[in-house]
């Protein structure tokens, strides 16, 4: 079965299914599998980006200066 629908059309079906899953009490059902797998080949998510490396830690000027003090 092959249906001729716009891009619209399809975009529109998309986010009609996505507020009916938001709304569901029970969205991880076993039988909306097949629709939650549809969904997800026709309009995969961004994948979100990876969070930024944190810096190194670098002690402030007072302390390496401390730090380079002969005792």
């Amino acid at each position: 079965m092959s249906l001729n629908l716009s891009d619209e059309e399809i975009r529109g079906l998309i986010d009609y299914a996505r507020d009916k899953f938001a709304a569901e009490q029970y969205p991880f059902a076993p039988s909306l599998r097949p629709v939650r797998e549809v969904l997800a080949k026709s309009d995969p998510q961004p994948k979100p980006e990876p969070p930024t490396p944190k810096n190194s830690y670098v002690p402030s000027w007072v302390l390496q200066k401390k730090n380079k003090r002969p005792r």
